[in-house]
């Protein structure tokens, strides 16, 4: 199995801000925009409580980072006139929800040094390194509701040596993290270091989700390299409206009603003392799935023979982490888990949204079983019931949920480690849309992941490979990488190897 090694825990005293800053400068659209305050979705709200999604994309050096800060300058002024609500402001709008406030204040460009070799990071295959973390804005995402803050900041360092560590966090302090986000949306960051260059960016989920972010990031690599936007945004989340799908005559208020106490919950209820004994040191690992290794898993997965059924690679490769995190946790039978993967409800939604849509259009449908059922059932089994789960993103459905999200509060749930959340990015084009002209990225990173079992997963550099980045507790980890962890394991034949 190709698993890498992890990173040490990462302890607070351990933390060295050794990252120089540079500049800062604040860039705007090239031409004013029409301002107007626009509507966020409950959606966008919703997922407003989340932590800013960051990335990193890893560059051996083709230039400086004071060309690359000058070549994204201008490519961005120039990009915010189609994309202006990303220079916007989030505000507390007159009904009491908040929305988006589309001034063209700007995005914040910062540029930084860091001293360290790139070979070294690239020796390690770009494993989880703690200067990860200092290598794209909103770190900790400690950040104000003044209505000035910056959307997106934009970061561009030169890599020294620096350490930055965090501990697993407990579910009410999770929650209170999220909280503080309602404001921020999205950052991009540069980062060179020693013969090499990474970009990073990091979003709220309020401003969009996965595949606005990478149609933003493909629109700015497009200009970059002077070539026309192949995707113009549009900007229609009204379309998202309950008022404005509904038509005043889909659902009535008991159907509503019942909507909303069906609505899934981020995660089971713990009890004040399961939150506090939740306070773990976190590993961060890395673990390559060969085109090979996904190619023995899918097989596993393809329902009587057919492999034309969507979502089965996400299904059995979900399938086969979530069994294996969940015997590593070493959970009680009779507990619940749970998983959880969203859905991009674009396409299935009647009428369809267009692929250009930008802002969040993406529902999570989790699927949660007893750990008795879990570890006990067929793997085979296990897919199918994910992908079954994943079906019910049909329109009527999707409605139901978009109804009761659009004045739903979070604070009264909590946040658990009995629980795999799946950031898919497997299938978004990273690579090509990485290349801001000086080549393609050699990989691509989050800076941390924030809670046990939470995962992202992205396109290895090896073709129809997956590098899935989760984040362990040391206990958790030690029983993971074992090789008799139980019997059957289908990838029990591939050795252990670093991540490529």
């Amino acid at each position: 199995m190709a698993f890498s090694s992890a990173t040490d825990s990462w302890k607070p005293d351990d933390v060295e801000t050794m990252l120089e800053l540079l500049q800062t400068s604040l860039v705007k659209p090239i031409k004013p925009t029409k301002r107007h305050i626009m509507y966020l979705s409950g959606v966008d709200n919703m997922l407003g409580y989340l932590p800013p999604n960051r990335t990193i994309l890893f560059y051996r050096e083709e230039k400086t980072s004071s060309s690359a800060v000058a070549d994204l300058q201008i490519a961005l002024s120039s990009l915010l006139v189609s994309y202006y609500p990303l220079a916007g402001r989030i505000i507390l709008g007159d009904d009491g929800r908040h929305a988006l406030d589309c001034n063209d204040e700007g995005v914040e460009l910062t540029e930084a040094r860091c001293d360290m070799e790139f070979a070294e990071l690239q020796r390690d295959n770009f494993n989880m390194h703690p200067v990860f973390r200092r290598l794209v804005p909103m770190d900790d995402a400690t950040v104000s509701n003044h209505p000035h803050d910056p959307i997106v900041s934009i970061q561009v360092s030169l890599l020294h040596t620096s350490v930055s560590v965090r501990h697993g966090c407990s579910a009410s302090r999770y929650m209170q993290f999220f909280t503080v986000l309602e404001s921020m949306t999205f950052t991009l960051q540069v980062t060179g270091f020693r013969g090499g260059l990474t970009v990073g960016f990091a979003v709220l989920h309020s401003v969009g989700d996965g595949y606005s972010v990478w149609n933003f990031i493909k629109a700015l690599s497009e200009v970059c390299r002077d070539q026309p936007l192949s995707l113009h945004p549009l900007h229609a989340r009204m379309l998202l409206k309950p008022e404005v799908f509904k038509n005043g005559a889909i659902f009535t208020k008991e159907e509503c009603r019942s909507a909303d106490e069906d609505v899934p919950q981020l995660g089971v209820q713990l009890s004040s003392e399961e939150q506090d004994n939740n306070i773990e040191p976190l590993k961060q690992v890395v673990i390559h799935f060969s085109s090979t290794m996904l190619s023995v898993l899918r097989k596993l997965g393809v329902p009587q023979g057919s492999d034309s059924e969507p979502g089965i690679l996400v299904s059995i490769l979900g399938a086969y982490l979530w069994r294996r995190l969940v015997i590593a946790q070493r959970l009680g039978e009779k507990s619940t888990t749970e998983f959880r993967v969203s859905m991009d409800i674009r396409s299935r939604m009647i009428p369809p949204l267009t692929p250009s849509f930008f802002g969040n259009a993406v529902v999570g449908f989790p699927l949660t079983l007893t750990v008795g059922e879990l570890i006990n059932g067929d793997l085979s089994q296990l897919a199918s019931s994910i992908r079954c789960k994943l079906k019910e993103a049909e329109d009527d459905h999707i409605k139901e949920l978009l109804i009761a999200r659009h004045d739903f509060h979070l604070s009264k749930y909590q946040p658990t480690r009995r629980k795999v959340i799946v950031r898919n990015a497997s299938r978004f084009p990273v690579y090509d849309a990485g290349d801001f002209g000086w080549g393609k990225p050699e990989t691509v990173r989050p800076p941390w992941e924030e809670m046990e079992g939470h995962m992202t997963w992205y396109p290895g550099k090896e073709p129809k490979s997956i590098d899935v980045i989760v984040a362990m507790a040391e206990s958790t980890y030690t029983n993971f990488f074992s090789t008799d962890l139980y019997v059957g394991d289908p990838l029990s034949s591939f050795p252990l190897c670093t991540s490529s």
